[in-house]
């Protein structure tokens, strides 16, 4: 049977207690071998993470970029926009409204609209880029401190 002896110190300001804990090897090695299984749990559910950002970061720059092709040679789009002029609501007002401007500025609302789309990718892009390399280091610290309880 080993025995392992931990004299902790603590200073009250005062007196010097000492604080004596025996621990059977048996026990100790118990408690090195569940938190070897936390850290390894840990690293993969950050591990999954990672992955999970980058994987939700491409879908959905997919989509957007299929999106901004796709949808103005949508026959449907176009057959629902035209049947706005017969109706007598408020859309029919927006439909009169748009119908009035030249090409010129519809081109440039749209250019426009592309532009703060694209901003917001970028955006979204750098906040994924950055929690992605959080993780990354999180991931090395833990697998840092795994390692070294190992030894």
């Amino acid at each position: 049977m080993d025995v392992t002896d931990y004299n902790n110190g603590m200073f009250d300001g005062k007196h010097f207690h000492f604080e004596k804990k025996w621990i059977k090897k048996k026990d100790y090695d118990n408690f090195h071998e569940r938190n070897r299984r936390i850290c390894d749990i840990s690293l993969r559910k950050i591990r999954f993470r990672k992955y999970g950002t980058g994987v939700a970061m491409f879908v959905i720059f997919s989509l957007f970029a299929a999106a901004i092709d796709v949808l103005p040679r949508l026959k449907s789009l176009n057959t629902a926009w035209k049947s706005l002029k017969e109706e007598t609501n408020i859309l029919k007002t927006l439909y009169d409204y748009v119908n009035g401007w030249d090409a010129t500025l519809k081109t440039s609302i749209y250019l426009t609209l592309y532009s703060v789309l694209m901003l917001i990718l970028i955006i979204v892009l750098v906040i994924g880029i950055c929690r992605v390399l959080g993780n990354n280091e999180k991931y090395n610290k833990i697998k840092l401190m795994s390692e070294q309880s190992a030894y």
